[in-house]
């Protein structure tokens, strides 16, 4: 990055994401589906 405030912004939207609403831990117990190129492929809630 060449941009500091490029940076400092894309800091804080990995920081929103990573906490956000829609992520989870990975369970490794768990058999997750193949994901497919093109459909949504949801894990249930």
């Amino acid at each position: 990055m060449h941009d500091s405030t490029m940076a400092r912004r894309i800091g804080q939207l990995h920081a929103q994401l990573w906490e956000g609403p829609y992520a989870k831990p990975i369970d490794i117990n768990r058999d997750y589906p193949q994901p497919h190129p093109g459909s949504l492929n949801a894990a249930p809630h």
